[in-house]
């Protein structure tokens, strides 16, 4: 599998997450890509169409077509070069203005150990709020009140 597809697939395992919380939002895994909808996030890249490969070009109309009927604006996320028939018929329908999103791909092996291993990360639910909005506490003494009350 290519760098580009494993991003492609992480990057539709987190959308689909995100669907799963944000209100209005829609994912469905159809023959050939992903068609979601964040009303949301009114940014193309997140209201349109993720092909997996170029057998999504023969749905690309419909589907479009589908996403701007419900008011939002759509586009088409497709891997650079990799599929010319997904970009012809984007160009096609207008989509032509092009943006290159850079990602980066790494396994788990290709990844040092941390040189300590003395870090804890905890959640601390409703302290970051409480800084942020109104308590007056500056950023250290938040951090001392929470070590205190955790006992380190």
């Amino acid at each position: 599998m290519d760098e580009g597809l494993r991003l492609h697939l992480a990057l539709c395992k987190v959308a689909e997450r995100l669907a799963g919380v944000m209100e209005g939002a829609r994912l469905e895994r159809r023959d050939g890509y992903v068609l979601m909808t964040f009303p949301t996030l009114p940014i193309p890249s997140f209201n349109g169409v993720w092909p997996e490969d170029d057998s999504a070009a023969g749905a690309l109309r419909d589907t479009i077509t589908e996403i701007e009927a419900t008011g939002i604006g759509a586009g088409v996320l497709a891997r650079s070069g990799k599929m010319p028939a997904v970009e012809e018929a984007a160009r096609v329908l207008g989509l032509t203005a092009a943006e290159r999103i850079p990602g980066m791909v790494v396994n788990a092996g290709d990844l040092d150990r941390p040189a300590t291993t003395e870090l804890e990360v905890v959640r601390v639910p409703g302290e970051i709020y409480h800084y942020r909005y109104g308590t007056g506490e500056g950023a250290d003494d938040l951090l001392d009140r929470i070590c205190r009350e955790r006992g380190a």
